[in-house]
């Protein structure tokens, strides 16, 4: 065990590791690791404020950005106007995200059990929200204490990472493990080629633990959105543009919430009346006194005059067009952003609308299918148990990832197009992706498969039975008389559906 010395010299919540240096330390870093922690370290500070930012606006946290014209500030801080816009376009996309279960591999395989232990649709869905947050997210890969496997979920907010452009994977990844009560970073890992260092800050002195992992692999993958040539980490969904339209959005509702104050209350003018008579507060001369003024020493009564009302409309129509400009930038039907059209859309317009959002969906889908395999293949080779199964091997070469549709379809469609391929594909009936397609989840496929094979090697043996030996003429019509049960049966619950709905 080594020990660094660290000074926290102004520390910031969530952003404490200000004065921490990596040195060479034998048998544990290298020089070149120790400059690449550095990095990392300085890389994560460096982009901290800029993920912080992004965070606050998803929480609609934000600090408002008031312009000073025509709002006291005072007022804006007190009206606490907030504007959902920034966490509704990474939700909407984040919801198309849903994994389906594993595809190409035996339902025995030990790669099942991985997944099922590490939860992987719970991993998946945080790391797909923080990457549409931030940009990207990493799931980080590495061996517990018992020796299996653990897939971890881990946000830009807490990590930062090196890219190889010659090798088009991570060069290298840092990720913060804990904080003290407050804020300071008390343990973090580096993923290194080969190796995890693993770092702790001890009653103030830093130590470095090196576990090795697998030879030249660096076991974190990255999980990004929209990743470019120039940006391989991609960019976040919260973007420039959104942030500007939120800002804008939340300024317009603290100026309807000041116009309403003035909207609520008659905007009358008493020419001669005596100053004495509003002596009390507003609204106890509005509603009493001037319902009851006398006249002056001269007989005279002060004439009322009562002032056009200021109109919302303005207020409205500024925020009906930010929430169109904000839909443009995310591909968000307006309806979803709290926009009610003069013309009522048709469908066909509702469904094109939500069409570019799943064409974007479907697209990340598939980067996020190759990385969480990617993540898979390393915990299948970290895991001891896993590992030392020769069926692991050919499994992790054969293994895809699945996500459900983006595009949902009735159970009557569904049950139609099963119904279909299995009457010309007689075969398709016995395999997870037909059930799959009519709605069930991988387990309950598994499930019925299952049953189905069971069902259906007793009734092969009874009938082998009663035909005195003849088993290869028993198979034959048993297979026949199968699928064509089987797809009798998909034809007449389609009908039942579609008569249904």
């Amino acid at each position: 065990m080594a020990v660094f010395s660290a000074e926290f010299a102004n520390v910031e919540k969530n952003a404490a590791l200000n004065g921490f240096k990596c040195v060479p330390v034998p048998g544990a870093v290298s020089e070149a690791e120790a400059d690449t922690v550095n990095r990392l370290v300085s890389l994560w500070r460096d982009k901290y404020e800029k993920n912080r930012v992004k965070t606050a606006y998803f929480n609609c946290e934000q600090e408002i950005k008031n312009l000073n014209v025509s709002l006291p500030s005072d007022f804006a801080r007190r009206c606490r106007a907030r504007v959902g816009w920034c966490a509704k376009a990474v939700k909407s996309l984040a919801d198309f995200t849903v994994y389906d279960g594993l595809d190409g591999i035996p339902e025995d395989s030990p790669v099942y059990a991985l997944s099922a232990v590490n939860d992987l649709e719970f991993v998946i869905s945080q790391a797909v929200t923080s990457a549409y947050k931030h940009g990207f997210s990493l799931l980080t890969v590495y061996r517990g204490l018992s020796g299996a496997a653990k897939v971890q979920a881990r946000s830009a907010l807490s990590s930062s990472a090196v890219w190889d452009f010659e090798s088009q994977t991570i060069k290298s990844a840092f990720t913060i493990t804990g904080y003290d009560s407050e804020g300071r970073v008390t343990s973090f890992c580096v993923f290194v080629p080969g190796a995890i260092l693993q770092f702790a800050n001890i009653n103030g002195d830093w130590t470095v633990k090196r576990v090795n992992t697998l030879p030249g692999i660096v076991t974190a993958v990255p999980i990004v959105y929209d990743p470019q040539l120039d940006r391989p980490f991609g960019r976040s969904r919260i973007t420039k543009a959104l942030r500007s339209y939120t800002d804008m959005a939340v300024r317009t509702l603290v100026r309807m919430e000041a116009s309403a104050e003035f909207y609520s209350v008659p905007k009358l003018w008493f020419l001669g009346l005596d100053p004495e008579a509003m002596s009390g507060d507003g609204w106890t001369s509005l509603i009493s006194q001037i319902n009851a003024i006398s006249r002056d020493e001269d007989g005279n009564t002060a004439s009322p005059y009562q002032v056009q009302q200021a109109s919302m409309s303005p207020h409205a129509e500024m925020l009906r067009t930010l929430a169109l400009l904000a839909a443009s930038e995310t591909n968000l039907p307006a309806s979803d952003l709290g926009v009610n059209m003069a013309v009522p859309q048709s469908a066909e317009a509702l469904a094109e609308a939500e069409r570019k959002l799943t064409r974007e969906a479907d697209r990340q889908n598939s980067l996020y299918s190759k990385a969480v395999k990617q993540a898979l293949v390393c915990a299948s080779k970290l895991d001891i148990n896993v590992n030392n199964n020769p069926q692991t091997a050919e499994d992790a070469a054969k293994l895809r990832v699945l996500f459900k549709p983006t595009q949902e379809q009735s159970a009557g469609a569904r049950g139609d197009m099963f119904a279909k391929i299995a009457a010309n594909v007689p075969s398709y009936v016995s395999t997870v992706q037909a059930w799959r397609s009519l709605g069930f989840s991988d387990e309950d496929a598994l499930a019925i498969l299952r049953e189905v094979r069971k069902d259906n090697a007793l009734s092969f043996l009874e009938r082998a039975a009663n035909s005195g030996g003849n088993i290869s003429t028993v198979a034959e019509n048993a297979t026949v008389a199968e699928n064509t049960a089987v797809a009798e049966n998909t034809t007449a619950e389609s009908t039942l559906s579609e008569s249904e709905e």
